[in-house]
């Protein structure tokens, strides 16, 4: 399979990375590998290379899963974040799940780790590497029923301290003794996984609870655990409307 000439975004899409963009239609961001803070980075732009895919991975990934979790976004940015409970069918959480997975498998570390456990994948293009990747992890993540355990709810930061996007996209973290799996989808709002077992701290009558966040220093919490997982993978970049977001993280790392 040829490479395409689209400028691929190669792991985050760029519809998620607008959504964290200023009123200057630019956002800054923590460069891992070169550890520093860079001005004026944009969605259009970033973790991008042109041809990283081939043209029928682009149209799937845009019509399969970029295309269904938009719509999801829509929709949360439609709810009533003053009212305490919504609805979310299951559908629209298969959704999230299914998006959440592809993030994961999009990441060159998911490619390199294939590439180093497999005897075969080594001689393939690039480009058939991260079509394999890509068809191959997805159905086994399908079978699998990744993140089967876990149901969605919402996470609303009213704190004035924005939420950090981390280039991986999800992190995870430990709340109330149950595991969490938060990805942002814009300064102000997460959709947060949380294990089943959980699920009767946040849920009432049959309707889920959200999360709502009010003190900067819960923020900023949450965003160290973003930092800190993109920081592990030891590439890639953390996302923030503001700098200051940014230098704090880095300053707790110290």
């Amino acid at each position: 399979m040829k490479p395409g000439n689209v400028n691929s975004h190669i792991q985050m899409p760029r519809f998620l990375l607008a959504r964290f963009e200023n009123n200057n239609h630019s956002f800054f961001y923590y460069d891992v590998e070169k550890e520093r803070i860079v001005t004026k980075g944009h969605a259009k732009s970033i973790n991008t290379k042109i041809g990283y895919y081939p043209e029928e991975i682009e149209k799937y990934l845009n019509d399969q899963i970029e295309q269904p979790f938009s719509n999801i976004v829509k929709f949360i940015d439609a709810l009533d974040l003053e009212k305490p409970h919504f609805l979310m069918t299951t559908a629209a959480e298969n959704e999230i799940k299914h998006f959440m997975v592809s993030l994961i498998i999009r990441s060159p570390l998911f490619i390199k780790g294939i590439n180093n456990s497999s005897v075969f994948f080594q001689f393939l293009s690039r480009a058939d590497q991260r079509t394999i990747a890509i068809s191959e992890g997805m159905a086994t993540a399908q079978r699998q029923k990744i993140f089967d355990d876990f149901r969605a709810t919402l996470t609303v930061n009213k704190s004035p301290k924005p939420f950090l996007l981390p280039i991986c996209g999800i992190y995870s973290y430990m709340m109330n003794g149950y595991n969490h799996i938060n990805l942002p989808v814009s300064p102000e709002i997460a959709i947060t996984l949380i294990e089943s077992a959980g699920i009767p701290s946040i849920k009432k009558e049959g309707i889920m609870g959200m999360y709502q966040i009010d003190q900067e220093d819960q923020a900023i919490q949450l965003n160290g655990f973003a930092f800190r997982q993109q920081c592990k993978q030891q590439y890639g970049y953390i996302i923030s409307p503001t700098k200051d977001a940014l230098t704090e993280q880095l300053a707790r790392l110290k």
